[in-house]
């Protein structure tokens, strides 16, 4: 996590957050990411959308009563992931190693939840007061 951090900090900086051309400046944030969508693949989400009437999305038009099923893309786990480095200092609750043992269900979440605590970084508080 510090290791991401200060990669933000040198090539992003402190007077803004971190946007999707920074991304192809983050190695080390593009390689943790890489290795969590490796371990924990994205699937859609469970209730499919369906367009009321005809709209325009990513430049694509989408015809009325079109179903869609929306998944996370890698620009959601890059901008979501590298913000929340950015923007708060983790720590962890305890000491011991974080177990990893799936739980049940479709949501691939942990059996023992991690449990962890946040705060702003103080050198972003100023900006994030402004968001």
């Amino acid at each position: 996590m510090h290791k991401a951090r200060k990669e933000i900090e040198t090539i992003v900086g402190l007077d803004r957050l971190i946007d999707e051309p920074d991304v192809a400046n983050l190695p080390y944030l593009r390689n943790i990411i890489g290795e969590s969508m490796r371990m924990y693949p994205t699937v859609p989400l469970l209730v499919p959308h369906e367009s009321t009437s005809k709209c325009r999305v990513g430049g694509y038009r989408i015809p009325p009563a079109s179903l869609s099923w929306r998944q996370l893309g890698v620009e959601d786990y890059w901008l979501t992931h590298g913000s929340l480095i950015e923007c708060f200092e983790w720590k962890r609750i305890g000491e011991e190693m974080v177990d990893m043992t799936e739980g049940t269900g479709f949501t691939m979440n942990k059996a023992p939840p991690l449990q962890a605590k946040c705060h702003p970084c103080a050198a972003l508080v100023k900006l994030l007061n402004q968001i």
